[in-house]
C-alpha cells in the first residue's frame, strides 16, 4: 500500500518505522515543509525498501502540466473523494518521481537513515534537512 502512496519505485516496501526500541514501536515520521520556497508544502518521508535500506525522499508538490486536470478523467456524475467532475480545483500533486528532484541526489548517499526532519538551523527562512542515519 505505501509503496502505490508514496514511491514510484516498485522496491519500496513501507515507510520506515523503528521496532526494536525501548517502548517496543516508533511510528513512521511524514514532515511536511516548503523546501523549495514555492508557497506549497512538500512532503519528507523514509521509505524503507525489500533490499533492507531506508533512504530519505523529498515529494515535491508540483502543479499539473499545462492542459491537464486533476478531474479529467471523472465520468459524469462521478466522484473522486470529494472531487467532482469540472471541478476548479489547484492543479497539483506530489510528485512521486523522487530521483527528478535535486534533493535525491544528496538525500540516495543516506541509505541507512533512520529519520529525516525539516528544520531552519541558521534562520535564514530557508528550510535544511537533518537526516538520522545508522552508520552500519
Amino acid at each position: 500500500m505505501y509503496n502505490q502512496l508514496l514511491s514510484s519505485n516498485p522496491e519500496a516496501r513501507e515507510i520506515y518505522s523503528e521496532t526494536n526500541t525501548l517502548r517496543g514501536y516508533i511510528p513512521p515520521k511524514i514532515y511536511i515543509g516548503d523546501i523549495n520556497s514555492d508557497g506549497y508544502p512538500d512532503v519528507l518521508v523514509t521509505i524503507k525498501y525489500q533490499n533492507g535500506s531506508s533512504i530519505p525522499h523529498v515529494l515535491l508538490n508540483d502543479e499539473l502540466p499545462k492542459g491537464e486536470k486533476f478531474s479529467q478523467n471523472l465520468q459524469e456524475g462521478e466522484k473522486l473523494g470529494s472531487i467532482e467532475m469540472g471541478m476548479n480545483i489547484k492543479n497539483r500533486f506530489f510528485n512521486l518521481n523522487v530521483t527528478a528532484n535535486d534533493y535525491h541526489a544528496v538525500l540516495y548517499r543516506y541509505k541507512n537513515a533512520k529519520f529525516a526532519v525539516f528544520t531552519d538551523i541558521i534562520e535564514n527562512s530557508m528550510l535544511d534537512i537533518i537526516v538520522v542515519n545508522d552508520p552500519s
